[in-house]
């Protein structure tokens, strides 16, 4: 497998990154500093999407591994996902999957001919896999990947090289037909895992503090919201 440098959770690193690759400078990447209402009423804008950052550490493998879905999910024909196929690219993987849902909201988030407007035109119609094996091949996003990760701002790229082990990774949760998904590129072809009807706020504050719960002694937990502030 390939590997890229890794991302880290930084709201800079992730904004810059997505206007790079197209997103309108009416969204940007912050930081949630907390999971109650309070901090999401400090965002600069309304919540579309959160990205999540853990530690894979023991008990997170084995609850993905034993994951029971809750009921009541809807069709998700029309929910963007991908699969990961390059080695630290799960930062690239939840700023698609955020954006990808912001998207299928907004039709006019994009810059017209962007990187981001090319590639999900591409995906229409597409399964998480043909989507993965999509960005595997397009070096474009790969050089601004890299680009974002040596930025003086992420400094991940200071203390890990690009064949580094990362134990953390990154999910995104996003909202699709009034429930909540969390889209795991790792998972089989970038499928959302479904945690139920609600309010996003809600329900990531709920299955995030299980997340932490699990692993109480880690210190890896991050998040960023992404944000529509007009």
């Amino acid at each position: 497998m390939v590997n890229w440098f890794p991302l880290e959770s930084n709201p800079e690193v992730l904004t810059t990154y997505s206007k790079a690759l197209g997103l309108k400078s009416s969204y940007v990447f912050s930081d949630l500093v907390a999971l109650e209402d309070w901090a999401f009423g400090m965002l600069p804008g309304k919540c579309e999407a959160v990205v999540f950052l853990y530690s894979l550490s023991q008990p997170q493998r084995e609850y993905h591994d034993n994951f029971i879905p809750t009921e009541g999910r809807d069709s998700t024909s029309s929910l963007f996902r991908v699969q990961q196929n390059v080695g630290n690219a799960c930062g690239t993987i939840g700023v698609l999957h955020s954006v990808g849902s912001v998207r299928s909201k907004y039709s006019d988030c994009l810059e017209e001919g962007s990187w981001f407007e090319t590639f999900f035109n591409k995906c229409e119609g597409k399964t998480g896999a043909e989507n993965g094996a999509t960005l595997e091949s397009d070096e474009e996003i790969e050089t601004k990947h890299t680009s974002a990760a040596n930025s003086a701002a992420n400094s991940s790229a200071q203390v890990a090289s690009a064949d580094s082990n990362v134990n953390e990774h990154f999910v995104a949760f996003v909202e699709h037909n009034g429930g909540v998904y969390e889209m795991d590129g790792r998972r089989g072809g970038g499928e959302g895992l479904f945690h139920g009807k609600g309010e996003l706020s809600e329900v990531v504050g709920r299955v995030c503090q299980e997340y932490m719960g699990r692993d109480p002694n880690s210190n890896k937990f991050s998040l960023v919201a992404l944000c529509k502030c007009d």
